[in-house]
């Protein structure tokens, strides 16, 4: 699944886009690959809400269980 905003993200920690992860794929996310200058992190809740996983900058094939099973939003930033 690929998540997308207008532009590239702006250098710095903030968000500048998030999203619900869809029903099906809910806590089932196994790996990650952000682009333009993008930083990616993921949530336990809806809405970025909940816990916030650290944040991934690179390709990363294998998320770390505890974030695997338990992710239903994420930001790009």
């Amino acid at each position: 699944m690929t998540f997308t905003g207008p532009h590239d993200c702006y250098n710095g920690n903030s968000a500048d886009y998030s999203f619900d992860i869809p029903a099906p794929l809910t806590n089932h996310v196994y790996s990650l690959r952000p682009y333009a200058n993008c930083w990616f992190n993921l949530f336990t809740g809806v809405q970025a809400t909940g816990y916030a996983s650290p944040s991934y900058k690179g390709e990363t094939v294998s998320v770390d269980d505890a974030w695997r099973t338990h992710s239903r939003s994420l930001t790009l930033g």
